[in-house]
C-alpha cells in the first residue's frame, strides 16, 4: 500500500483563557482517541484520518469518501451521485458481479455498506482487525470504485430499485418533511436538491452520463496507480 505522510498544521498564536483550577484528580486517558488522530497524505493526495481508539478492541473500521454529492449536480442529471454508489456495487472487471463482491466480504466476516449525502459519497467497512481482512477490502473496493462496468442491464434493474428506495422515502414522513424543507430553503441553490433525485432525471440518466460523471469524480491518475498486489490507491 502507498506510503503516507503525516500533514502537519501551522498553529496559530491564539490568546487562551485560563480557568480556575479545581481540586480535584482526574485520571488521565493516555489512550484516548482526541490525542492519537493523525492526517496521513500518500503521493496521489489522498487523505486517511487515522484514528485508533481502545487497544483492547480486535475490530477495525474504514471509510472510503469522496467528495461528490448531490449538491455538485446539475438539475437535469440530480440522483446521479446515489445512483453511482447503486452501481459501484455491481461489478468491476475482477469482480464480475455483486456476488462476487458480497460473497468474499461475507465469507471473511466483513460488513459493508455506503452512502450519499449532499457533499460526500462515502463506501464503508467494519472487520476483523488483520492485515488480511485489510488487503482483501482495498482489493475489492479499488477495483469496484475505480473500475465499475456500468452495464445497462445493471443500470436498469438500480433504476428500479431506485424507484422503490424513492417511494420508500415517500412514505417516511420525517424523511419526506425534511426534504422537502431543504429544497424550500434552499430553492434554486445546489443544496436544494434532494439526494436521490426526482422520477425524471431517475429515468433519463443513462450509461454515458453516468460513466463521465463518474470519471470527473471518482477516478484517479491511472499513470501513478501501482499495479502490485498491495499498492491500490
Amino acid at each position: 500500500m502507498r506510503k503516507y505522510s503525516t500533514i502537519t498544521k501551522k498553529k496559530h498564536n491564539t490568546t487562551t483563557t485560563k480557568k480556575k483550577k479545581h481540586n480535584t484528580k482526574t485520571k488521565k486517558h493516555t489512550n484516548s482517541p482526541e490525542t492519537n488522530i493523525r492526517l496521513l497524505k500518500n503521493s496521489n493526495d489522498i487523505r486517511m484520518l487515522l484514528m485508533p481508539y481502545r487497544n483492547e478492541t480486535q475490530t477495525a473500521s474504514i471509510f472510503f469518501y469522496f467528495k461528490v454529492g448531490s449538491k455538485n449536480e446539475p438539475l437535469e442529471i440530480n440522483g446521479i451521485s446515489h445512483f453511482i454508489e447503486h452501481m459501484i456495487f455491481k461489478g468491476s472487471p475482477k469482480f464480475k458481479s455483486y456476488l462476487d463482491i458480497s460473497k468474499t466480504f461475507d465469507a471473511n466476516g466483513i460488513s459493508f455498506n455506503a452512502f450519499t449525502s449532499k457533499d460526500m459519497t462515502a463506501y464503508h467497512y467494519k472487520f476483523l482487525s488483520t492485515p488480511e481482512n485489510l488487503e482483501i477490502i482495498c482489493k475489492i473496493t479499488s477495483d469496484m470504485i475505480l473500475n465499475p462496468l456500468m452495464r445497462e442491464k445493471d443500470i436498469d434493474t438500480e433504476r428500479n430499485v431506485i424507484i422503490q428506495e424513492m417511494n420508500d422515502d415517500a412514505d417516511d414522513i420525517d424523511e419526506f418533511i425534511g426534504d422537502t424543507i431543504e429544497c424550500r430553503i434552499f430553492d434554486g441553490h445546489p443544496l436544494g436538491n434532494t439526494i436521490i433525485g426526482t422520477l425524471k432525471t431517475i429515468n433519463s440518466i443513462n450509461r454515458k452520463e453516468l460513466i463521465e460523471y463518474h470519471k470527473k469524480y471518482y477516478e484517479l491518475n491511472k499513470d501513478k496507480i501501482a499495479e502490485q498486489s498491495k499498492k491500490y490507491f
